[in-house]
């Protein structure tokens, strides 16, 4: 199932490419792209990782009303000690997940979304981030998007969320106030460290570890796939006031 929904992806990733490229002298078309290496080593000088990441973005100003937005990550470490090689696809949704991983290598959509206003709303429609909270080495609201453990907390925060299919609406109130709405139809979750990797996640809170003597049963995993009950909602209301910028904010998380 998961390589016909990947199939899938990579025949209509393609499409829009073919379709952008030849639009480009008929449109405004703004391609893009990054190119950034990491190395790292252990406390034992064992090389880590040497990772390198190609990162394209495809900018469609369409019309005067919606632009499109479409951003892909290829990535590639010579080393083998943080990949998922193709491990735990089952905390994605069926909408979510990368076109490709190995041990080695993964490429995968991370956004595509458009934007365009209505009635004065803005409306971003697609892949997306939403980041709630501003604060340096801090998650406390950054609670929207699942988050990627596989290099536990010292990735970017960027590179570490999971990008997710929703609609996301920021309506205006007044000259300086605004209420987001939030819909979130794409039930992917947090994505820890395959076992046997630098990050493995070992604690006995998180990881139940067998008793000996005591019988243990598997039951098959129960994902939720209903897309209106088992969505997630947002609000955030926000306000300045006396030069203070103020947040109320709710999510009902399944």
């Amino acid at each position: 199932m998961k390589s016909k929904k990947n199939k899938l992806i990579q025949a209509v990733f393609g499409g829009i490419v073919t379709a952008l490229f030849s639009a480009i002298s008929t449109a405004n078309v703004e391609l893009s792209a990054t190119w950034q290496t990491e190395f790292a080593i252990t406390d034992e000088s064992r090389v880590q990782k040497f990772e390198n990441i190609l990162q394209p973005e495809v900018n469609w100003s369409i019309n005067d009303g919606f632009d499109m937005t479409l951003i892909g990550r290829l990535r590639f470490d010579t080393q083998d000690n943080l990949g998922y090689k193709g491990d735990r696809l089952d905390t994605y949704s069926s909408l979510n997940g990368p076109v490709y991983e190995g041990s080695n290598a993964d490429f995968e959509i991370r956004e595509w979304y458009l934007d365009t206003e209505v009635a004065g709303v803005f409306w971003r429609l697609g892949k997306q981030q939403v980041v709630w909270g501003q604060a340096d080495g801090l998650k406390i609201l950054d609670v929207i998007n699942s988050q990627s453990y596989r290099e536990f907390i010292l990735d970017d925060f960027d590179d570490s969320r999971i990008p997710l299919w929703m609609i996301n609406a920021e309506i205006p109130i007044g000259d300086e106030d605004s209420l987001q709405f939030l819909w979130v139809v794409d039930q992917s979750y947090h994505r820890f460290a395959n076992n046997g990797s630098d990050y493995q996640i070992t604690s006995p809170l998180l990881v139940p570890q067998p008793i000996a003597g005591i019988d243990i049963a598997s039951f098959e995993l129960d994902k939720p796939d209903k897309l209106l009950k088992d969505s997630d909602l947002g609000l955030r209301y926000s306000k300045f006031y006396h030069g203070w910028d103020l947040t109320f904010n709710y999510l009902y998380h399944y």
